[in-house]
């Protein structure tokens, strides 16, 4: 392919021109593609009788030499209007521009061989074009000779043009990538594209068939942007047989890994990045050969690459060992970076260097998108948009507000596909819509002077990735500048808010950290058709994966900053990928705020003197350790305890409206009555997805062939019956011919809480025991049962095998997740009366149910009820009337005593000091923290009296009533409503709630023991883990110095900006000792990528808040 040509110069054209002449006649070969009349070569101005013949391999072959003059725009010889042609095949050209008595003898059309012969010396450079009239390529035989040139300097030699590495490089990445989206593999590309071009010689072997020089122009205007890139046919097939005439499936197949190992080289480029944030520091590592070489030896490890062939696409592209700046340039280029204090606002951020690479960018559905915005300046822009949908690439000029390119209405466009703008030079590919693959480039050449705008228009009825390839040489004049084009100034605090707000959002939806990582990959980091090339990127949620992540957030519009600040926000270490980790610190970003809101604020309300809340979170010591810290943390989490022991007070969460809801317990199977509670669709059970949620309890051992409904279908068809239950004494679902069984055996004897979720989304039954998901059974289509009764107690089968009590059942019409799971259940009553009952005497009186099945005994509970006292109540001190109480032996009693409320378990007493009044309403809460040891008395939402020290309530098997007790205690005189039952303690402000004092609060987000709760390892692990996490989070946030634990300045600090108290004194903050672990000047990766992301906005909340010096960490090393 080089052939004569000098170092530095490749060989492009069939016929040679050198200044001494041709040295007698000579023969190469050409391929004139089907239908073609294209330039074969030019003969260069003053070349002296020049003659050329056309020799074709059969007679059937129907091809046409032509001279054409371009400085006229005429042709010189042609069969049927040329100057001379088959009606005049001799003259004597003068005055056409191409110099004086330039005697022309032409064959004609029909001779065989056709030849032009030139006497004397052109004046101009004249091209001949080879016409090809049929539909099949033709090889022709070109037999030529000529004489000195003119002029002519040694060693010039004409059809040799210089060689650009780079271009060449990037020009084959480009067509790489439409190849392995169209061909999927090498020895499929070669066979489909190569092959009907290949030879073989006689001596080579039987395989080694190979494409000669002049045939690869078949090969590489296979694809349609062929003549519309910066490199030539010819200086890429140099590069695929750099050392002779043809080219073999090795060579190609170099050529066809090239974006493979582009995509490669970004991937080791982030890494790298991640280690060398300075762009200088990385080049002055990166140029001496050592750290080269370990840079290639760890990149071939993680992308399976060679690393030979790593080191000739990054340092040998321009044919020398040693990396040059241009080629270091290009690699760093690759990941977009902004300088501090800025971030990536555009799909392409425009240096003043010459810049190249490729970008994937998501497209909206049949709307127009804006890419980028070239700048003003730009200087040789080359730029393609590839797709596996119909796109349309248009250029915009908003100073002008014109279209500049566009197919239908642009300067640019279907009726003109080359032309001037402003003085630049544009060509356009034209409109691609042909399929499977679209593909449209424009090329501009000069300096353009304007800003352009890049749009795409997406046909299809669906969001579509399109892959965005630029070039450009240089930007000059203003738009030179730092920052460069493309990069915004970070408004951190904005950022910061909606990364708050993303991160709620996140708690809220998915049920771990792991979770959302796992749905946002399956999601959103698939890659299309178009951009397999890149997988060695998908190891992260790069900068466009981020703006799906970003539109599935539902409140995204109306968050304070865009979908790129909080990219940068989220991708802690700056390297354009948010991984995993990164991600979790995201995750877990509202749920630290929260922790260090409810400790700080909860120490501030419950510990008026501040230094109580400094001892009581230090234990006496200087510091509160990382340790002590963790241990502060897993109490507020799990116990929902401050330091020194007191409760935090949350309101309880919102609760979703069930469409059915029953709280009065049942027998179901042979001791039950089953009863109808509505239709399917009444129930939001057909077509959508829904949630049934009920306590359990069954009665004996399960056999294998048990079968217990606790809500069925038995009218409905049998493919589409309903069933939701226990199978073999495991919970199960089925509809739709589909069983879905849990391969947990349910514990009998015993209350259970059970939830049977349809997700209609996801196509999902999902089974939860105890608040634990013991299966998921996937492809199920929705349950179609219309117009089918639902039973309670009953399925398709009227036979039933079991005994079981149901203590509550909830039908929800959505699925609900299953971290909220723990949350409903527990705020589901364990007992509860609905509307109003009047007692004033034993008849009266309202059994409940046992202490153990109440979940009274040896537990936490609360107990709440509205009283309305009879007048004929006194409030004498013998006087006692009973709320709650167990008549067969006074062992618990929740009374009215003295006209005051009273709590007892046998002896141990507890009394209020307020009168509870006759002949109004009063809402009362009893509550017994087991953990604690602790009886509270709350009246209208006032904590009235809280007692110490009480063992808890022992009595098994004792029968607790509404309104009754045994002897000595009267029986109630009044009436009661909203009476409910809760296995678990509260506090008065969720009691307001509870109570209906209070609004509720919105649902909060999961709670800390689930965060990772389907991560990898056992589940306890992953809960410590999970704490460990949001502990550390919160410590980075405190701990300003970053010496690994908390001083008292820097608790101060956070006192004063959680509280808002400026009247807590303002204390110092020491500087972390050089040998500190966790010091920023030797923090590690992952260190970086676990507590930068969450705590910015904290931080300077902190430090303006404190208004002291506080030491700030070097760059991210």
């Amino acid at each position: 392919a080089k052939g004569p040509c000098s170092e530095g110069f490749v060989r492009t054209s069939p016929v040679i021109f050198m200044c001494g002449g041709s040295d007698g006649q000579v023969s190469s070969q050409y391929l004139a593609l089907a239908g073609s009349n294209t330039k074969s070569f030019t003969i260069p101005k003053g070349t002296k009788d020049f003659q050329v013949a056309v020799v074709l391999e059969t007679a059937k072959d129907d091809v046409d030499l032509l001279v054409y003059n371009p400085s006229a725009q005429e042709y010189l010889v042609r069969y049927d209007t040329g100057k001379v042609s088959d009606m005049q095949l001799r003259g004597t050209l003068s005055g056409a521009g191409v110099g004086s008595d330039v005697g022309v003898t032409y064959t004609g059309s029909k001779s065989t061989p056709e030849t032009v012969t030139l006497s004397g010396s052109a004046a101009v450079a004249l091209e001949v074009h080879i016409k090809n009239n049929g539909i099949f390529p033709v090889t022709v035989t070109l037999q030529y000779s000529f004489g000195a040139i003119t002029d002519c300097v040694d060693p010039w030699i004409g059809g040799c043009e210089e060689y650009d590495p780079f271009e060449v490089q990037r020009t084959i990445v480009d067509w790489g990538i439409w190849v392995a989206t169209n061909y999927g593999t090498a020895d499929k590309a070669w066979r489909e594209l190569a092959g009907p071009m290949t030879e073989t010689q006689q001596g080579w072997p039987a395989d080694a068939a190979m494409v000669p020089f002049h045939k690869w122009s078949y090969v590489w205007t296979a694809w349609p942007m062929a003549d519309a890139k910066g490199a030539k046919w010819q200086e890429v097939f140099h590069y695929v047989a750099p050392a002779g005439e043809f080219a073999d499936k090795s060579g190609f197949d170099r050529a066809f890994a090239l974006a493979n190992i582009s995509a490669a080289v970004e991937s080791c480029a982030v890494d790298l990045h991640g280690n060398i944030s300075s762009e200088d520091d990385a080049w002055n590592y990166l140029s001496k050969v050592d750290n080269m070489d370990t840079f290639l030896m760890e990149c071939s490890k993680k992308t399976h690459i060679g690393v030979g062939e790593l080191r000739l696409f990054i340092s040998r592209a321009d044919g020398h060992d040693e990396l040059a700046r241009e080629e270091f340039q290009s690699l760093w280029d690759r990941l977009h970076l902004c300088p501090v204090g800025f971030y990536r606002a555009s799909e392409v951020i425009f240096n003043c260097h010459a810049s190249s690479g490729h970008v994937e960018v998501l497209v909206a559905a049949q709307k127009d998108t804006s890419i980028a915005e070239f700048p003003r300046g730009i200087i040789n822009l080359e730029v393609s948009l590839l797709a596996n949908r119909d796109i349309d690439l248009m250029l915009w000029d908003p100073e002008a507000s014109m279209w500049v390119v566009k197919w239908e209405g642009g300067i640019i466009g279907r009726g003109k596909q080359n032309g001037e703008y402003k003085g630049a030079q544009l060509t356009f590919s034209g409109d691609d819509s042909r399929g499977p693959l679209y593909e449209e480039s424009v090329t501009i050449k000069g300096h353009l002077p304007t800003k352009l705008a890049l749009k795409v228009h997406n046909y299809a009825s669906m969001d579509t990735a399109v892959v965005l390839s630029y070039s450009w040489d240089q930007i000059e004049g203003p738009s030179c500048k730092n920052p460069p084009s493309g990069c915004k100034a970070i408004d951190e605090e904005k950022a910061a808010t909606s990364a708050d707000q993303l991160s709620e959002w996140m708690l809220k939806t998915y049920g771990s950290q792991h979770e959302a990582w796992q749905s946002f990959q399956r999601r959103y980091a698939v890659r299309s058709g178009v951009s397999e090339w890149m997988r060695f990127l998908s190891n992260g949620l790069r900068f466009n994966d981020w703006q799906q992540v970003w539109q599935a957030w539902p409140a995204h519009q109306q968050a304070p900053s865009s979908w790129q600040e909080v990219f940068f926000f989220a991708d802690a270490d700056h390297n354009g990928v948010v991984n995993e980790t990164e991600l979790g610190a995201l995750y877990r970003q509202h749920k630290v705020k929260e922790v260090l809101s409810d400790l700080f604020m909860g120490l501030h309300q419950s510990e008026p003197n501040w230094t109580t809340a400094w001892q009581d979170s230090a234990e006496g010591s200087t510091k509160i350790t990382s340790s002590r810290w963790q241990s502060m943390v897993m109490d507020l989490l799990e116990k929902r305890r401050l330091p020194g022991g007191s409760p935090v007070c949350k309101p309880p969460p919102a609760q979703k409206p069930a469409v059915f809801a029953q709280s009065t317990r049942v027998a179901l199977g042979q001791a039950g009555k089953p009863k109808k509670i509505g239709n399917a669709e009444e129930l939001g059970l057909v077509g959508n997805s829904f949630a049934v949620l009920v306590r359990l309890k069954v009665s004996g051992e399960a056999p294998s062939s048990q079968v217990g409904p606790v809500l069925g279908t038995p009218d409905a068809a049998e493919d589409q019956a309903l069933f939701a239950g226990v199978l073999g004494g495991r919970p199960a679902m089925s509809f739709g011919g589909k069983v879905c069984q849990s391969d947990v055996v349910m514990p009998v004897d015993g209350w259970v809480e059970i939830a049977w979720v349809y997700d209609a989304s996801t196509k999902e039954q999902r089974l939860y025991l105890d608040g634990s998901t013991v299966k998921v059974c996937g492809g199920v289509t929705a349950f179609l049962g219309f117009g089918a009764a639902v039973w309670e107690g009953l399925g398709e089968d009227p036979a039933v095998s079991w005994e079981a009590s149901l203590g509550s059942l909830q039908i929800f019409p959505s699925a609900v997740p299953g971290y909220e799971l723990r949350s409903m259940f527990k705020y589901t009553p364990k007992w509860q009366l609905d509307g109003e009952v009047t007692i004033d005497d034993a008849d009266s009186a309202v059994r409940m149910g046992t202490s153990d099945s109440l979940g009274i005994r040896h537990r936490s509970f609360t107990a709440l009820v509205s009283l309305f006292r009879d007048k004929s109540e006194d409030n004498g001190y013998q006087s006692v009337y009973t709320i709650f109480g167990t008549p067969k032996d006074n062992s618990l009693e929740m009374v009215v005593w003295n006209g005051k409320l009273g709590f007892s378990f046998g002896v141990t007493r507890c009394a209020s000091d307020l009168v509870v009044p006759t002949g109004k309403w009063v809402d009362v809460g009893f509550v017994y923290d087991a953990e604690r040891r602790e009886h509270a008395i709350y009246q209208d939402g006032v904590l009235s009296k809280k007692c110490g020290g009480v063992e808890p309530y022992e009595g098994e098997g004792s029968k607790v009533w509404l309104g009754l007790s045994g002897k000595g205690i009267g029986d109630w005189k009044g009436k009661m409503r909203n009476v409910k039952l809760y296995g678990h303690s509260e506090c008065g402000e969720a009691l307001r709630v509870l109570s209906g004092q209070a609004a509720e609060v919105p649902a909060p987000a999961p709670t800390s023991r689930r965060l990772l709760s389907d991560g990898l390892g056992s589940v306890a692990r992953q809960e410590e883990q999970a704490i460990e996490d949001v502990a550390n989070d919160a410590l980075a946030v405190v701990d300003l110095n970053h010496d690994g634990a908390i001083q008292q300045g820097e608790f101060l600090a956070e006192l004063r900006a959680i509280t808002g108290d400026t009247t807590l004194p303002v204390g110092s903050i020491a500087t972390a000792s050089a040998t500190s672990t966790t010091s920023a000047a030797v923090v590690t990766m992952s260190t970086v990528a676990t507590t930068t992301a969450a705590p910015v906005a904290t931080t300077t909340a902190v430090a303006k808040a404190t208004s002291m010096e506080v030491p700030t960490a070097s760059p991210t090393t």
